[in-house]
């Protein structure tokens, strides 16, 4: 008997068929404002907390739509901050605005917005959307926009200072209660120039009287070695709240000088010494020199005090200048030097 093998193939087609609605492209087209520049604002110590930078609007703009679907239309526009909250209010015009920061300390914002008519301006608040329109329409919604930089806690830079370009708020379109389109409110760059806080030398030029040594008085130490105790002057700033005094020690006899040993004035000259030389030291740390520049970071720059805590803070200054050995071949002459002192305030 034989078998017979039959391999049947079963072949299942499967049709699926979807539906769908096409919508018309919808479109969102994001805001960027532009503010500034601002000069001359004052110091944090002169400005109230939730106080507007300039005293009014800095920006007020129409923006034709946010959101564009022309066939199906919208149900709702809203405005919401995407920013963190300062924890402060402002009041302006009548009306309490939570503050949003930036990202530079002491530097907020508020905004306000309304639809295209003008219906009623309304203030972003934290943590909730502002609805600028209610309806339906078959056209783009739009909306106008106002923004206000404010102070908030914080120390203000010193100086001039760029805030970098930042999102700040988003415009959600909404159709059958879900979100369609997010468009985006940005802060491009703003230059913004501070009120240096600063400081005022008390004490002007001194002449120090370093002494009159022989040869021998130098025979015994080693190059690189200080001779007896020193001379020690006192300087007084008078400096505002919030300032951090630096200061650079410059040799005038050789601008370039970044050792920690002052030059002699005319040191080719005959009746110049030879073989000394000046160092200085602040609260027991030698020092080395530097240019004459109060920039941020200058080379050899140095903390003096820490942050003032208010206004009119003297601040002494204790340097002691000694005499030190820089070769073992000593001539007698005169050791002459001079230095000069560059304050930054920052």
């Amino acid at each position: 008997m034989r078998l017979n093998e039959i391999l049947f193939f079963i072949t299942t087609s499967l049709i699926i068929s979807v539906s769908q609605v096409v919508y018309a492209e919808s479109k969102h087209n994001d805001l960027a404002l532009n503010i500034g520049p601002f000069t001359n604002i004052p110091s944090e110590n002169e400005i109230i907390d939730g106080t507007l930078l300039t005293g009014n609007w800095d920006t007020n703009r129409i923006q034709p739509y946010f959101c564009l679907d022309t066939d199906n239309g919208f149900d709702r526009q809203t405005a919401k901050s995407i920013r963190t909250t300062s924890g402060i209010q402002a009041r302006f015009e009548r009306i309490n605005y939570d503050v949003f920061e930036t990202t530079h300390s002491g530097v907020g914002w508020i905004m306000s917005v309304t639809n295209k008519d003008n219906d009623r301006w309304l203030p972003i608040l934290a943590g909730q959307e502002t609805k600028i329109f209610e309806g339906s329409p078959s056209y783009g919604l739009g909306a106008k926009v106002k923004l206000s930089l404010v102070k908030i806690p914080g120390r203000f830079p010193n100086g001039v200072v760029t805030l970098p370009a930042q999102d700040l708020a988003h415009i959600s379109c909404y159709r059958n209660g879900s979100v369609i389109e997010v468009a985006t409110i940005r802060l491009s760059s703003v230059t913004m120039e501070f009120k240096a806080r600063s400081c005022r030398v008390q004490t002007g030029t001194q002449t120090l009287q370093m002494g009159t040594y022989t040869r021998q008085s130098f025979s015994n130490l080693a190059v690189g070695q200080n001779l007896g105790t020193g001379i020690s002057t006192n300087i007084n700033l008078s400096c505002e709240k919030d300032v951090v005094p630096f200061v650079t020690i410059s040799d005038n006899n050789q601008l370039g000088n970044e050792s920690n040993i002052i030059s002699l004035k005319s040191p080719d000259a005959t009746t110049t010494a030879k073989g000394v030389g000046y160092q200085v030291f602040f609260d027991n740390q030698l020092q080395s020199l530097g240019p004459k520049s109060a920039s941020v970071g200058n080379k050899n720059q140095f903390q003096i005090n820490p942050i003032t805590t208010m206004n009119n803070q003297t601040v002494p200054i204790a340097l002691l200048f000694k005499y030190v050995k820089t070769s073992n071949n000593i001539v007698a002459g005169d050791a002459n030097a001079s230095v000069t002192l560059t304050f930054s305030y920052q």
